[in-house]
Formats: C-alpha cells, structure tokens, sequence
C-alpha cells in the first residue's frame, strides 16, 4: 500500500468515526422525541391561556368568554355526547384525505421527478391546481361527491396533495448525481438506485411535504364541514358562532388547534426519527 492510500484510508475512518460520533449526539440529545414534544406543546398552551385570561378579564364575556367558562362548555359537550360524536365524523375525511395525498402525492410526485417527458406533461398542470383557491371547486365537489363525509375527503385531498407532489418532485431531482454515478459503476441497477440512493435522497424534501399537507388537511376538513356538511367539528363552530353562544363555540374551536397541534407532533417526531436513522445508517 502506497503512502497515498494510506493517508486516504486514515480520513476515511475519521470521517466515519465522526459520522458515528455525529449520529450518537443525535441520538443521546436531551429534550427528543416524546418528551421533548409533549414539553414544548405544554409550554405554548400554557403561554396561550395566560395570554387568553388576561385579555379576557379586559374584555366582555359576549365577545371572548374566560376560560373557565370555555371548559364548563366543554365538559358539558363532552358528558352529552356531542363533541365525541362530531370529533369521530370530522377525523373519518381527515385521515381519509390526508393519507390519500400523502401516498399518492409522494409516487406521483417521484413519477414526475425520475420521468422528465412524464413532468413536462403534467408539471404545469400541477402549479395550475395547486395555485387554484380549493374553495373555489367546492360546487364542483358536491356535483360529483354529494354532501357528507366523501366529499369533505375528497376536500382534504385536494387540498393536500399538491404540497406532497411538489415535495417529492424536488427531492428526486435534486438527487446528487454523482452518487447516481457511483451506484452505477459499481454494477447498481435501477431499481437497486431507486431503493439506496434517490428515495433515501427524497426522504427530507417528502417529509416536508408531509408536513404541509397535515396544516392544510386540518384546516380543509373544517372548511368542508363549515359549507358541505352538517355534522362534525366545522359545522358545531359555524352553529354556535351564528347563534353568539360563544363559550360553545370555542370548545369545538379548541378541539381542532389541539388536532392540529398533536399531528404535526407526531409528524415532527417521525421526521426526528427518520433523520437519525439516516444518520446511523451512514
């Protein structure tokens, strides 16, 4: 062995030892994972109330009711019954929706990167929806879905499917080529550089994705209930908003901050996850 080989497989095993060392912080790292996540949501929702009663002692009980009053509302829609009821009807086109475009959203999106005639087909096509106000199709929704729980999933779909396609399409075709290169020299074939060196290089920008689309879902499956349904989380909010029982209202309203707050917790820790597995798979 050459001195050359020699000083080149010396920082080789450094570089490895950092590797290693780099992946062990991660994760060693106080604060991850669960813990973390539950500190950090318990944090903002304890800021939240302190700033909510304050205000709400300057302010009128017709327009932003205390937050004692709010939790009597909410254990009285809890012991009856209703909030559990519409929390069920409104997470049915939720998850329906939401994994939907997360799955097809990340092949399609894979699809369009990987197949350049297949992306200048149908890439423009992709901004022209995602740039479309989903409200806006809503008629064109309940023609073809009706009114209820299929045409709020239908909703959420398209609501969040575009945010996954884009994603995903960037993460493919940002993949280094050279390591495209390498994987081919050394006998690779496509489908052994799809499985090891494309999709490992898409996991970030996908998950990204993920996590736009979990915002967005949240948000459309109330918007759909608010105008095409008449059961579920949306359609109490619209009820007791129209009728000024305010402490009512943000119960339900409450209940879908939290929703949102614990997906995208969830969504944050699988990424954490993910990316230390990267790690020590290097």
């Amino acid at each position: 062995m050459s001195r050359a080989e020699a000083d080149e497989k010396i920082v080789a095993q450094e570089e490895s030892g950092r590797t290693v060392g780099e992946s062990l912080l991660v994760a060693r790292a106080p604060g991850s994972g669960w813990v973390a996540t539950a500190r950090d949501i318990g944090l903002s929702f304890g800021l939240l109330l302190a700033v909510w009663w304050v205000v709400a002692s300057l302010t009128s009980p017709l327009f932003l009711p205390s937050p004692p009053r709010v939790a009597e509302a909410f254990v009285r829609l809890t012991q009856d019954g209703s909030l559990a009821t519409a929390l069920w009807v409104t997470l049915i086109p939720l998850f329906t929706g939401l994994i939907a475009a997360c799955l097809l959203g990340a092949l399609a999106g894979l699809l369009m990167g990987l197949v350049p005639p297949l992306d200048k087909i149908t890439g423009p096509w992709v901004y022209v929806f995602w740039s479309t106000p989903i409200v806006s199709i809503l008629p064109i929704i309940i023609l073809l879905f009706g009114v209820g729980t299929l045409a709020a999933a239908a909703f959420v779909f398209l609501s969040s499917v575009f945010p996954v396609i884009m994603n995903a399409r960037s993460g493919a075709q940002q993949t280094d080529k050279g390591m495209i290169e390498v994987a081919r020299s050394l006998g690779a074939r496509r489908r052994e550089i799809l499985l090891h060196v494309v999709l490992p290089s898409s996991v970030p920008p996908i998950l990204s994705g993920f996590r736009i689309a979990v915002g967005r879902a949240v948000v459309s499956v109330i918007v759909a209930q608010l105008f095409i349904s008449a059961e579920g989380i949306g359609y109490m909010i619209r009820f007791y908003s129209d009728t000024l029982q305010l402490d009512l209202y943000f119960a339900p309203l409450l209940l879908t901050v939290a929703i949102g707050v614990l997906l995208n917790g969830l969504a944050d820790i699988g990424e954490r996850r993910l990316v230390r597995w990267e790690l020590h798979d290097g």
